[in-house]
């Protein structure tokens, strides 16, 4: 998952380009939408939205405002304007206007933020409305989410999309060396020796220009070696980060750069895509990337659960990030928003998988349609993420002030990552600072 950062107390107004784009005329008339009309069910009532997400590229802006039109074709008593920031700036924002009471209608939710949104007031427990979800939504989406987004027994928004970490890899960089790409034979060894081989001095210069592999999330190292966190993620009382398999994780990780020689250094440039990395752990999200910047079509995609240490894969629980959408609770347009978001996570989902596509759709049938999996497409492999949902997911610690612990474990794993401490030194200066933090 990215990197978060805390909350600022800036008040920013919520604006957006397609509210500011409106024709004079349209404006002067949803100054009238907000006037209930009697008689009519609160889901009826002409409502102005607001939506925010934190994907600011611009294919997502635009299907998002896409989105957004389709929805008030099918309800034009709604009206739905989209705003986009970085993820980066995400949390700042929505600090700022829900401080300023004015928070948007619905909300783009990363499940690390629940228990903490949860407590403030953010979130709107969903309850009876989840009960009554079209297509019965709770049923088709795969089960082992619903952890993730349930907090103290309440589920507070809908899964939308799953990101699943994928293994990268230039074929034909394999073929140069005489290896085969990665499969689902593959082990740690296996991929440890292909990043040793495939890391190379091309121009001769007495250094390396062509890495083996790029590391990836090291959070999720920790659950493919089997590791935790925390003692019980659903309820955390104290930090597992002292357990052996969490310690061995994150010192592979470190070790891929500082021992074996065969990752670039900490805030090196990912060249995987100019085809100067061979290999490349990172989210499904990325083919999108990929199928735009790399120019070679000799790439594809290979599972990452064979390379775990844990037997059998069947106990391997992934650790797992889902996108998923909810509904502020200060907001007076409750009923509006969650027929938004009701539509959002069922019509919607496959016109977003077939145009977009960046994570693995929550919905079983449309994770396996061809609406995502685009047969004749890159990558050739592109079932295999599909295929990593078998697994089970560990969620996020379920802690409101989880993102403060996590701030102290990035900051910590930086230092291994640059070879300036160990991972067991330094999870055990952490685990009180941790503990701490679960006792308040």
């Amino acid at each position: 998952m990215e990197m978060m950062t805390g909350l600022t107390t800036r008040r920013v107004l919520l604006r957006t380009g397609s509210a500011a784009a409106m024709p004079a005329a349209l404006a002067l008339a949803g100054c009238r939408l907000n006037e209930p009309r009697e008689g009519e069910p609160p889901s009826q009532q002409p409502a102005n939205l607001t939506y925010v997400t934190w994907r600011p590229q611009p294919e997502p802006q635009q299907l998002e405002e896409k989105a957004a039109a389709l929805f008030t074709a099918k309800r034009p008593h709604i009206k739905v304007s989209v705003t986009q920031w970085g993820y980066g700036q995400y949390l700042d924002k929505m600090g700022t206007l829900t401080a300023a009471g004015t928070p948007p209608d619905a909300i783009h939710v990363d499940t690390l933020w629940i228990p903490a949104w949860a407590e403030q007031g953010v979130l709107l427990p969903l309850g009876e409305r989840l009960k009554r979800h079209p297509l019965g939504q709770k049923e088709n989406i795969y089960p082992q989410l619903w952890p993730h987004v349930t907090y103290q027994g309440k589920p507070y928004v809908v899964p939308f999309a799953t990101s699943v970490m994928a293994l990268f890899h230039h074929r034909d960089l394999f073929a140069e060396v005489g290896l085969k790409p990665p499969d689902a034979s593959w082990q740690f060894e296996d991929l440890l020796n292909a990043a040793q081989r495939l890391t190379r001095d091309r121009d001769g210069d007495g250094a390396p220009d062509q890495w083996g592999v790029m590391g990836g999330a090291t959070g999720w190292w920790v659950s493919l070696f089997g590791g935790r966190l925390v003692d019980d993620h659903a309820n955390p009382q104290r930090s597992a980060l002292e357990m052996p398999e969490t310690v061995r994780a994150v010192q592979t990780v470190a070790d891929l750069t500082n021992k074996y020689r065969a990752t670039p250094p900490a805030g090196a440039q990912n060249n995987f895509y100019a085809g100067r990395t061979a290999m490349m752990f990172n989210w499904g999200a990325q083919v999108l990337t990929a199928r735009r910047d790399v120019k070679s079509t000799q790439w594809d995609i290979a599972r990452t659960s064979p390379l775990s240490p844990v037997r059998p894969l069947s106990k391997l629980h992934l650790n797992i990030g889902v996108h998923a959408q909810g509904v502020a609770k200060t907001s007076p347009h409750q009923e509006q928003s969650w027929a938004f978001v009701e539509w959002l996570t069922t019509e919607y989902v496959p016109i977003w998988a077939r145009e977009l596509g960046y994570g693995v759709p929550a919905n079983t049938k449309v994770a396996n349609s061809p609406d995502y999996l685009v047969p004749g497409q890159l990558p050739p492999s592109m079932k295999v993420l599909v295929e990593e949902m078998q697994y089970g997911l560990l969620p996020h610690p379920m802690h409101p002030r989880w993102a403060e612990a996590q701030g102290l474990i990035d900051a910590a794993w930086r230092e291994v990552m640059a070879g300036k401490t160990t991972a067991a030194a330094a999870h055990k200066a952490l685990t009180p600072q941790i503990d701490a933090i679960l006792r308040r």
